[in-house]
């Protein structure tokens, strides 16, 4: 599984989500964890990451404004699953 994670190296603010994720969910969840990054309207997270970045430069912190960072990790689906109690 990929996500894409969006960091302020200035407040150290973090983000992220899968590529694919819909917009009302990723909105949400930005709302629900604090910290705003202003995105431009997209069908997905990874492309309203794009058209933001085409259309202002870079992708704005919400917390302090700085320019954000934009990474892609690869999450191993064996590190998102819990291990069963022994």
């Amino acid at each position: 599984m990929v996500e894409i994670e969006l960091c302020c190296p200035r407040c150290l603010t973090r983000f992220a989500a899968p590529p694919l994720a819909p917009p009302d969910e990723v909105h949400g969840r930005m709302i629900e964890e604090g910290g705003w990054f202003g995105l431009a309207d997209a069908p997905t997270f990874e492309d309203m990451i794009f058209a933001t970045v085409l259309v202002r430069g870079n992708v704005l912190c919400g917390e302090c404004g700085s320019a954000a960072h934009v990474n892609e990790t690869s999450i191993s689906p064996l590190a998102t699953t819990p291990t069963p109690e022994a």
